[in-house]
């Protein structure tokens, strides 16, 4: 028996003017804008966006876009809504837009190797651990975009609930057809 495999997805058309003033319109769909610029490291996002509209083939209320971002670039109104770090996500959504918020990942110290003395007086020891919760305090180690993290904010937006691995969930009562 054979079949057919569903075909390629490319992203996306690109955003212009009036695609972005439609998708601002549209109360029916939603709308996924993958933003990035010029020198960004951007392999894992695209990896990341093409999943998600390749599984969302299966919802033709959720319309994905690409968006190279640029100072210069054709529209210009989107540019109040994108903040760093690029590549991101936006979805519009009933008029709304919102960025995708980066997860944060905390590293372990790698300093906090100590030599123990039994001579530290306590002041010593409550001084160092101020410190150290200082510098935790003020210190973000890096942030980074996940494929189930990107795939949460879009089903928040859209009123879906398709995973990562194409499959639909059935606890919502739907048949696995």
């Amino acid at each position: 028996m054979n079949v057919p495999l569903a075909p390629a997805v490319e992203i996306i058309h690109p955003l212009t003017n009036v695609a972005f003033t439609k998708a601002m319109e549209d109360k029916e769909g939603t709308s996924i804008i993958y933003v990035w610029s010029e020198g960004d490291d951007n392999e894992k996002a695209k990896e990341i966006a093409d999943k998600l509209a390749y599984n969302f083939l299966i919802d033709a209320s959720v319309h994905f876009y690409a968006y190279k971002y640029s100072d210069a670039g054709d529209v210009q109104q989107l540019h109040p809504f994108i903040s760093l770090p690029l590549p991101t996500f936006l979805v519009i959504s009933n008029g709304e837009i919102a960025q995708y918020q980066y997860e944060k990942v905390y590293d372990d110290d790698e300093d906090e190797d100590e030599d123990d003395d039994d001579d530290d007086d306590e002041e010593e020891e409550e001084e160092e651990e101020e410190e150290k919760e200082e510098e935790k305090a003020s210190k973000v180690v890096r942030e980074e975009m996940t494929e189930l993290s990107v795939n949460r904010f879009v089903n928040d937006y859209a009123g879906t609930e398709i995973n990562p691995s194409g499959g639909l969930s059935t606890a919502l009562g739907r048949l696995p057809a």
